[in-house]
């Protein structure tokens, strides 16, 4: 709300220097609502692919060591929890997969309602390899360790991608904010040159056409930094 305030007001006294301008704020505040809920949606959905990598690891070491795999999973839900603390939603979820898999439910059954409520491809592909390896039998416990080993090394790359492009994202952030401070200096160091197009109609045609293709470019950078994880 605060942000979408002080954006608004500095539209309005930058681009049409009336009150009237801070009718910006609607659309505004409806463009930041979207993108704090698609940041939450991002930074939500990075943290639980950290940990369902570290699970993953877990799962792949136990498995590489000849345990079971009712055991590979037990201990790799002790050695998540360790890792990234037990309160967390995805220590949750495994430790009530877990608990299931203790009253004789299938653990690729458990497994495949965990997958339902987290429907992420990662997710999602694990659970039908350990679906389709134990119906077809056979060594399924080593197509088991080597699809998890598969999906850890994917996640780990999304990841160093994500760390290898976050100096564009910060340059993409600053550019943003550019064109701002410069028709800010403009105004208070030559607002004359700038009289013109303020309170006639073509002026304000004219602010508010550079405006919308501000907006759009803007819109377009963050289409082009922002990588789906």
């Amino acid at each position: 709300m605060t942000e979408s305030m002080a954006l608004s007001a500095l539209i309005s006294i930058l681009f049409y220097r009336s009150y009237y301008g801070l009718l910006m704020f609607i659309p505004i505040h409806y463009v930041n609502l979207k993108r704090s809920r698609r940041k939450k949606t991002d930074k939500d959905r990075e943290k639980f692919l950290k940990e369902y990598k570290e699970y993953l690891l877990c799962i792949n070491n136990s498995l590489q060591a000849g345990h079971a795999i009712e055991s590979a999973f037990s201990e790799a839900e002790e050695e998540v929890r360790m890792i990234c603390g037990e309160d967390t939603v995805f220590c949750r979820e495994i430790r009530e997969m877990n608990r299931k898999v203790g009253l004789s439910v299938p653990i690729e059954k458990a497994f495949a309602e965990f997958a339902e409520r987290y429907p992420l491809e990662e997710v999602r592909t694990f659970s039908e390899v350990f679906i389709f390896a134990k119906r077809l039998g056979g060594n399924y416990v080593e197509n088991i360790r080597r699809t998890a080993l598969k999906l850890e090394e994917k996640i780990s790359l999304k990841q160093d991608i994500l760390s290898m492009t976050a100096e564009k994202r910060l340059e993409m952030n600053v550019m943003s904010v550019m064109p701002l401070l410069i028709l800010c200096y403009i105004s208070v160091s030559s607002g004359e040159f700038l009289a013109p197009l303020y309170h006639n109609t073509t002026g304000i045609a004219v602010m508010t056409g550079c405006l919308i293709v501000y907006a759009v470019m803007i819109f377009i950078g963050q289409r082009i930094v922002r990588i789906e994880i």
